[in-house]
């Protein structure tokens, strides 16, 4: 039985990049049930480009009273949907043609698995450099987590029914896909794809640029969290990082 897509995308003031994601969408080989966009309050031409796309994607759009951040319209975003899977996609990202096809192939080989996920090309707008995100494994995945967040939010999808049983995205205004992967993970497996399927744009106007300390405290939060979830993946791995966690908790470096 064919399972329903939905993509999630929060926007606010997405007008430079809101058309590179949505024609992407567009372009894949596999199309998606509904794309729900959450607007935060843009005071840009946003409305404008996703009514513009209207006739050519599913498009429902919804506009929050007042900027309420991202975990805020993502949680409204996936509430309001109605596929069985829902695929993330951030405004200034793009899919490659083949990312629903292959993430939708992963999951229905792998029934017990909770994520899923695939490679990304990070692409510095100001650079030449083209970096490529690691390989990543069930089996490595939760020691992964109590280092770092290694993966990238707009590669990855999970079943709703699955979301539901964590309490979702938390209200961390930068790391949510971080406390999401964790808790997801408490529950089954990551499933993962060798394929660079998705453009990730490294913006030095994001929010964990802009705010390097909040940042910083909400990747330790998720560590912590982390370790004393998946200690019993390696011991000794958690033993290295807890004194090097407790120094940067306490000096915040």
């Amino acid at each position: 039985m064919l399972k329903k897509i939905s993509v999630i995308i929060p926007i606010f003031n997405s007008e430079k990049y809101l058309q590179r994601s949505l024609k992407s969408i567009f372009k894949q080989s596999f199309k998606v049930h509904e794309v729900i966009i959450i607007d935060d309050g843009s005071c840009d031409n946003s409305k404008k480009i996703v009514f513009n796309w209207m006739n050519k994607l599913p498009i429902s759009y919804y506009k929050n009273d007042r900027n309420m951040g991202v975990p805020f319209s993502l949680r409204k975003g996936i509430c309001l949907s109605k596929g069985d899977i829902i695929f993330r996609l951030d405004s200034d990202d793009e899919w490659r043609k083949n990312h629903v096809k292959n993430i939708y192939t992963l999951i229905n080989k792998n029934k017990n698995s909770v994520l899923f996920a695939s490679r990304a090309s990070y692409k510095y707008p100001s650079k030449k450099e083209i970096l490529i995100s690691k390989i990543l494994s069930s089996k490595t995945i939760k020691k992964d987590l109590m280092w770092d967040n290694p993966i990238v939010h707009s590669t990855v999808a999970f079943r709703k029914e699955d979301y539901l049983k964590t309490c979702g995205y938390m209200n961390y205004k930068i790391a949510h896909d971080y406390g999401l992967f964790i808790e997801l993970l408490r529950l089954g497996e990551l499933s993962f794809s060798k394929n660079v399927s998705v453009n990730y744009y490294v913006n030095n106007n994001s929010l964990s640029k802009k705010n390097n300390k909040e940042s910083l405290k909400e990747r330790l939060l998720n560590q912590w969290r982390a370790i004393y979830l998946f200690k019993s993946e390696s011991k000794l791995l958690a033993l290295k990082i807890i004194p090097i966690l407790l120094i940067r908790t306490i000096f915040k470096k």
